[in-house]
């Protein structure tokens, strides 16, 4: 059994025999290696499985180590038998294929409607007061080209407020490189001598894709030039920024609430939850806030007096120092969370 190894075991980098596998089975694991790693691969990693396996397999045969190989993958088989190496390949019953081979259609299929669900996109000048007719306009032709200079189709068309475009998420994919950047916020500024917020809006139908878009323009609006809310009522944003992040469906109306009363963003309370958890307590100054939100210590004490105002932080005491100038305020956050 020392000679019999298996395909699926070289990867895992914890034996590669039969009896290292029988080994494995026999101990006491809550979830062996296998399922670990498996629930953790990666493309990059998918792409350079099948060189590695073939690589230590044939380094095996070359060193006469083993006798057979219990074959797993079915892309090596070729390679195996180019080499005369012997094998055996454990496919499951033809019921069991067919069965395998309708859960991944319908995998596919499900996949396919997700990258046809519609995106309206949502523009306008991040100063209200230059949403004029003239620069709606302006606004529409450049997206406009973007999209057509991206081979996109896409129904423009505009309001009194912004200028709008239908998509699809496999375009949304494309001009935010898998919802990370904004390519389109970058065209505008360089042609536009205004700035801009984006509203991306996913939707399982054409409404709901509206209303998603007018909820992403308006954390835009707040806290940074685009967002994208999903069908799913998840927020993303803001793109083209090392703070970019995914705020869930399920934390969204708590947090949602929190900004509204405190006229904040989203992100804005979502990043100051997360330093209460990192510094593992609720009491900051202005400027521990500006240091951990990297801003000035006028904007920290800005979104510190409208959490104030919104019921969500009180002064507690504050802090001298032997310096010269005014005692630090110390403010205690709770928002009941």
């Amino acid at each position: 059994m020392n000679r019999v190894i298996l395909d699926f075991m070289i990867p895992l980098e914890i034996g590669v025999t039969a009896n290292d596998y029988l080994n494995l089975m026999d101990s006491d694991y809550e979830q062996y290696p296998i399922d670990i790693w498996s629930k953790n691969l990666s493309k990059d990693s998918i792409k350079t499985l099948e060189t590695q396996i073939v690589n230590e397999i044939l380094r095996l045969w070359n060193m006469d180590a083993i006798d057979i190989v219990l074959c797993q993958y079915s892309n090596i088989v070729p390679i195996l038998e180019k080499h005369n190496i012997p094998y055996e390949y454990a496919i499951e019953t033809p019921v069991f294929l067919e069965n395998v081979v309708k859960k991944f259609m319908y995998l596919i299929s499900l996949d396919h409607m997700h990258e046809n669900l519609p995106v309206m996109i949502n523009v306008a000048a991040s100063d209200n007061t230059l949403n004029t007719d003239k620069n709606i306009e302006l606004i529409t032709k450049h997206t406009n080209d973007f999209l057509s200079s991206n081979m996109i189709n896409s129904a423009m068309h505009k309001n009194n407020a912004s200028a709008c475009a239908v998509i699809t998420v496999d375009n949304l994919h494309q001009i935010t490189n898998n919802e990370q950047n904004c390519n389109l916020s970058v065209y505008l500024d360089k042609h536009l001598d205004f700035e801009v917020s984006i509203g991306y809006g996913i939707g399982l139908n054409l409404d709901m894709a509206i209303k998603n878009s007018h909820t992403a323009r308006r954390e835009a609006l707040l806290s940074g030039k685009s967002f994208i809310f999903t069908e799913k009522g998840n927020l993303i944003g803001p793109l083209n920024s090392k703070a970019c992040m995914v705020i869930e469906n399920h934390a969204i109306y708590d947090i949602g609430k929190i900004a509204k009363n405190s006229s904040l963003s989203a992100v804005t309370i979502k990043r100051i939850i997360s330093i209460l958890k990192l510094t593992n307590s609720n009491m900051v100054t202005t400027q521990d806030l500006s240091s951990h939100l990297k801003s000035t210590v006028r904007n920290a004490n800005r979104i510190l007096k409208n959490l104030e105002k919104g019921g969500y932080a009180k002064i507690t005491c504050t802090q001298t120092s032997n310096i010269k100038g005014r005692p630090t305020k110390v403010y205690e956050l709770n928002f009941h969370i």
